[in-house]
């Protein structure tokens, strides 16, 4: 993540790019998703996207969708 200060003279200048702070690898970064970045209100902290690792990918929860659940709930009842 880079920055770089402009001037306030009626003419447009800038200075060199700085680096903010080192990134690695990981963070998302397609150009079809947009911005994948968001600055506090008071420009102190950064929120960013981050690939998963493949070893969270594996350690996610799992969905388990339930059709019918009323059918079911009533054959258990019943049993």
């Amino acid at each position: 993540m880079m920055a770089v200060s402009i001037g306030e003279a009626a003419t447009f200048s800038y200075n060199n790019p700085t680096k903010l702070f080192p990134t690695t690898s990981g963070y998302y970064k397609s150009p079809a998703a947009g911005r994948t970045f968001d600055v506090s209100l008071d420009g102190q902290r950064f929120l960013m996207i981050k690939d998963a690792t493949e070893t969270s990918r594996r350690s996610t929860a799992n969905m388990v969708v339930v059709l019918n659940w009323l059918d079911l709930r009533q054959r258990v009842v019943e049993k």
